[in-house]
């Protein structure tokens, strides 16, 4: 947890990407709070990423849907808003799309709402990234080993130095934490879900956000043409020099974005 641990006001739930770790978003999410004082964001792994392992199947956008409710009722609070990245921009909708009591707003960053299939024949596509992922001999010698392991399949340096905190040490060696199998079926279940619905009918009294990152390829004409037709209660906001990883790219225009919003819950 960030921010404020003791008697926060509003407490948000901070999700990542695929194949990633709610350390992701924690430099994000720190200086969030810094900005909002009484804000406190918890930063969750998806199942089968980071420390949460050994969930039993469905893997789905909807049992992560149900892992955030679980999660909450476990720590005792009611998440006032939810912001993710990429896969967890999709989970994001669909929490929202559940309309659990206290949840007032949802920020989407950069994921598609549509039914997709991985075309992205770049070597940062996450299917490319899985294949070379499962080529690479478990154990390895070292953690950094990962690195030439990946390179030697194509992947660029930053995705191994990234992928090297999916490992784990062993008595043998480092070995994947992340269950492999899993992630998978979490990806397919992401390219099959539709959450144009939540957009297009959003829950009464829940303000949902998309953040577009304008240099992302993700976003056809008519994907665009589509969400500009959204209803009201649909925000969308564009930082045009972002890829991708906007927060990376460009943390300072979206935390321009995400702070008046957390404050406006803080004060609530």
């Amino acid at each position: 947890r960030l921010g404020e641990t003791t008697a926060p006001r509003a407490t948000v739930l901070a999700l990542h990407g695929i194949l990633g770790a709610g350390r992701n978003l924690r430099t994000l999410m720190n200086d969030l709070c810094q900005q909002v004082p009484g804000l406190q964001v918890v930063l969750a792994d998806l199942r089968n990423h980071g420390d949460s392992q050994g969930f039993a199947p469905p893997h789905t956008i909807a049992a992560c849907v149900d892992d955030a409710l679980a999660l909450q009722s476990a720590l005792g609070v009611t998440f006032a808003g939810v912001i993710g990245h990429s896969y967890g921009g999709k989970v994001a909708m669909h929490l929202a799309g559940a309309a659990p009591a206290g949840l007032q707003t949802a920020w989407v960053l950069d994921a598609v709402p549509a039914l997709a299939q991985d075309e992205d024949q770049s070597p940062q596509s996450v299917e490319r990234v899985l294949a070379a992922l499962r080529d690479v001999p478990m154990p390895l010698p070292a953690r950094q080993s990962l690195i030439g392991e990946l390179a030697h399949r194509g992947m660029p340096m930053a995705i191994g130095q990234w992928q090297t905190t999916n490992l784990q040490p062993t008595a043998n060696g480092y070995v994947w934490k992340t269950d492999l199998d899993a992630v998978e079926a979490m990806l397919r279940s992401y390219f099959a879900t539709d959450s144009w619905p939540v957009l297009e009918q959003p829950p009464a009294g829940v303000a949902l956000h998309v953040v577009r990152a304008g240099q992302s390829d993700r976003w056809t004409p008519a994907l665009l043409e589509r969400l500009a037709g959204c209803p009201p209660a649909v925000t969308v906001h564009v930082l045009p020099d972002a890829g991708h990883w906007l927060h990376v790219d460009d943390p300072a225009g979206l935390l321009a974005l995400l702070v008046p919003a957390m404050r406006a819950l803080v004060a609530d």
